[in-house]
């Protein structure tokens, strides 16, 4: 099946956000508008794309590429202004053939009813059949209820939609991250927020209700948020306030006042102009995975079948984690109660969503955690941090150096705080802490199976 995908608005209606986005470009629930398109017609076993673009082709171009990321082909088709679809049609001659499928990728739709009724299944070439396609909407053409993207207010109103509709995607957690996102729960008073890719919330800041945060952006403590929208590569400085709000690199919008005011004071408000790079998994990391994942695949199924021999409950489960490019699903078995999240640790570290040594669990968000963090910094090449953002900072792994140091009764807090100091530390000192817990562990496991000297034996 084939498809004819029309993202060539110039989004002049927009004013002032078309200086860097066409309405197909536009970020909604972490994802341009054209991508939640091309998602559904992956679903719809479309394997070729005919995307009509206009002047501003390159920025949709250098993200979806050849669509080799949706398991499709995309070609792209340039198109004049006023150029009507059935021209188009017409230039393509062979290439598309009745029947395929017809749809606009620069209106947003939220469900995927909405979506199916949106698209048109054109069966017959004419002119009649194109006239739905066509922007702007002719007389006479009655098109199903859809966010078209026509004013800055729409566009709000649909990505705040949107982001409130992600929570219950991951556990109903309503803390989104994506790749090596830096947040944590303590940031978000009541709401939903999501944080886009290479992104840092620092721990000062505040968000209330709905918030989305795009790419390469910083949070810097002390800011507050609340209903407001973060688009991508813009730093928030200490101490602004936003409210119903659209920040765009160095320009605030108030969708409530319909209002843009530029700020060129570049401690309130700026451009990022150097994204941070992702943690990049070694190749011996993920040969040493491999190994240790047929090993745990291997031990788990024996257990597995034990169990079932023995009548023991056990099941699978799909649990959510977090990793340095985003959260993700991963099967586990329950079994007596434990969780052996091994095996899906090893395959993620394949996949290269996990380090193999790194930080495995989230920071602490209890009161006295709080408390801790308000009290407590690590000393650093640029000043004095709190070791919240410093454990942030440290990679998502498939094991936690100090898991494997202390011992299985200590608290979580005490587990980060020595996760940041042997982070710190050269590699020959982490090897003789890991030995020396090693061997005590050996040790212990030899005292319990070894049978204790009865009370006399010994004189």
């Amino acid at each position: 099946m084939h498809a004819l995908v029309f993202a060539d608005r110039n989004g002049d209606e927009l004013h002032p956000l078309n200086s860097a986005y066409v309405p197909a470009m536009l970020p909604i629930a972490g994802k341009p508008v054209l991508e939640h398109t091309l998602e559904q017609l992956k679903r719809w076993q479309v394997t070729r794309v005919f995307l009509v673009v206009g002047p501003q082709a390159e920025r949709i171009k250098d993200y979806f590429e050849t669509g080799q990321r949706w398991s499709m082909e995309i070609l792209y088709l340039r198109c004049s202004p006023g150029e009507t679809p059935a021209r188009l049609v017409h230039k393509l001659g062979q290439r598309l053939c009745a029947p395929f499928i017809g749809v606009r990728g620069d209106l947003f739709t939220e469900a995927r009813k909405a979506l199916c009724k949106e698209a048109h299944l054109i069966t017959e070439i004419s002119r009649k059949s194109l006239r739905a396609l066509e922007w702007p909407q002719t007389q006479g053409t009655q098109r199903p209820p859809a966010h078209h993207l026509t004013s800055i207010l729409d566009y709000y109103d649909t990505a705040m939609r949107a982001n409130r509709n992600r929570s219950g995607a991951f556990d109903d957690n309503p803390l989104h991250l994506g790749i090596q996102a830096r947040a944590s729960a303590i940031n978000l008073d009541f709401g939903v927020l999501s944080v886009g890719h290479y992104s840092k919330v620092a721990t000062g800041a505040r968000c209330r209700g709905s918030v989305v945060i795009g790419n390469h952006c910083v949070i810097d403590k002390g800011a507050s948020l609340e209903d407001s929208i973060v688009l991508d590569n813009t730093w928030v400085g200490a101490g602004l306030e936003l409210k119903h709000a659209i920040v765009m690199n160095d320009l605030i919008l108030r969708v409530d006042l319909g209002a843009s005011v530029p700020i060129k004071d570049a401690f309130l408000i700026s451009a990022v102009k150097t994204p941070p790079q992702a943690h990049q998994t070694r190749p011996d990391e993920r040969l040493a995975a491999a190994l240790l994942g047929l090993l745990a695949l291997v031990a788990g199924s024996l257990q597995y079948l034990w169990a079932r021999l023995w009548g023991q409950p056990a099941q699978w489960v799909t649990r959510s984690m977090t990793g340095n490019r985003g959260q993700f699903r991963a099967p586990a078995l329950i079994l007596k109660g434990r969780l052996l999240c091994g095996i899906p640790r090893w395959f993620a570290v394949l996949r290269g969503d996990l380090r193999l040594f790194g930080r495995t669990g989230g920071p602490n968000t209890g009161p006295q955690d709080r408390e801790l963090q308000q009290g407590m910094a690590v000393p650093g090449a640029n000043g004095e941090r709190p070791w919240h953002e410093v454990y942030q900072a440290i990679p998502a792994g498939a094991i936690s150096l100090a898991d494997l140091a202390l011992a299985d009764d200590a608290s979580p807090t005490l587990r980060e705080l020595f996760e940041i100091e042997l982070q710190q530390q050269s590699p020959v000192y982490r090897c003789k802490t890991l030995a020396r817990s090693g061997l005590r562990r050996i040790a212990n496991g030899l005292q319990k199976w070894l049978p204790s000297p009865k009370p006399g034996a010994i004189r």
